[in-house]
């Protein structure tokens, strides 16, 4: 939805630091999905049942009764932590993030989920579960930290998108606008069409007897001047 004539009056668009916030959560949870994706992929390839991780995820509410239970709400509530932490994180990132270019914020997205891989194995594992580091091995979570970083790389395209929907007026044109094609003519610089050349073609019957006389006298005398030196050769 495009702001209306109405809304640039009154100025009720977003400001910048909501649209970061929403733009980030729109990420983190688009680029969350490959990384969950990856997690139950990992516990295929252990032998484990694909939900093994969602379940230990979802013990936070249903305590240690869910190493027995299996696919179950405990799995559901598991894979609905994981997303939404995966957007909190998006937030984050979303503040602190470049709204324009996807080099730094790809490099930054790097620096970002490396830093919260090491919090994970070093702290939060244990807190969700005294067995939760053995279901969340450091093979596991890194790939899934590389896969979230590289889908934090596109947040200027939705930072951009968002500000033109929903951004006030009164800042998001600054971030949206793109600049007009200027012709060669109007900027001052002569391009191929203005380059002088020597008329070749009638002149209109309606132009002043001067104008075609010495039109004629012109052509006439660049042909002499052509047989003379033709005949110097």
């Amino acid at each position: 939805m495009q702001p209306t004539a109405e809304d640039e009056t009154s100025g009720t668009g977003l400001s910048p630091i909501a649209v970061r916030m929403l733009a980030g959560l729109d990420t983190g949870i688009v680029a969350g999905l490959p990384a969950l994706a990856w997690l139950l992929l990992h516990s295929w390839l252990r032998g484990e049942l694909w939900w093994a991780k969602l379940n230990v995820a979802g013990s936070i509410f249903f305590g240690e009764s869910v190493y027995t239970m299996g696919l179950s709400r405990a799995s559901l509530a598991g894979g609905a932590l994981l997303v939404v932490g995966y957007g909190l994180l998006g937030v984050v990132f979303g503040l602190i993030a470049r709204p324009r270019g996807i080099g730094r914020n790809l490099i930054l997205g790097l620096l970002f989920a490396i830093a919260w891989q090491l919090a994970c194995q070093q702290y939060l594992l244990r807190l969700v579960s005294a067995f939760a580091p053995a279901y969340f091995p450091p093979l596991s979570t890194l790939p899934a930290q590389l896969m979230f970083a590289l889908g934090l790389a596109r947040f200027s395209g939705r930072f951009q998108s968002l500000a033109a929907d929903w951004g006030d007026p009164s800042w998001a044109p600054a971030w949206v606008q793109i600049p007009e094609y200027v012709p060669a003519a109007a900027s001052g610089e002569a391009g191929p069409a203005d380059a002088e050349e020597p008329f070749t073609g009638p002149m209109p019957e309606d132009s002043p007897p001067d104008a075609q006389e010495n039109a004629v006298s012109g052509l006439f005398g660049a042909e002499d001047a052509k047989r003379s030196q033709e005949t110097d050769c």
